[in-house]
């Protein structure tokens, strides 16, 4: 099981009143193996029970929402995601950048 890439977006989730934004997470696992994801940093946490599974190849793409409390636009905040296997115990754990972006949008 490996993290291969982290991507915060401009995309956001939930309602207006309270905007979560989507970072993106891409890994490689046992195929057909579901995976637990969680976001967790400075200001940033992942909301929610994030699931995702192995696709066929063994590639992860998980669209995990976060709040991030108290950030600008722009600002950066080092977070890390954590992998776990639903069934096997196995966890990982993987230090990414995350950008904070604007739900007004551009």
């Amino acid at each position: 099981m490996r993290v291969t890439s982290v991507e915060s977006t401009e995309s956001f989730t939930g309602p207006p009143e309270q905007p979560l934004q989507v970072v993106v997470v891409h890994a490689e696992h046992v195929p057909g193996r579901p995976v637990l994801l969680a976001v967790e940093g400075p200001g940033v946490r992942s909301v929610g029970e994030n699931r995702a599974t192995a696709g066929e190849d063994g590639t992860v793409q998980a669209e995990v929402p976060v709040s991030a409390e108290r950030l600008a636009p722009g600002d950066r905040r080092r977070i890390t995601v954590t992998v776990e296997d639903a069934g096997m115990g196995r966890l990982l754990i993987h230090c990414a950048e995350f950008v904070a972006a604007d739900p007004a949008g551009p």
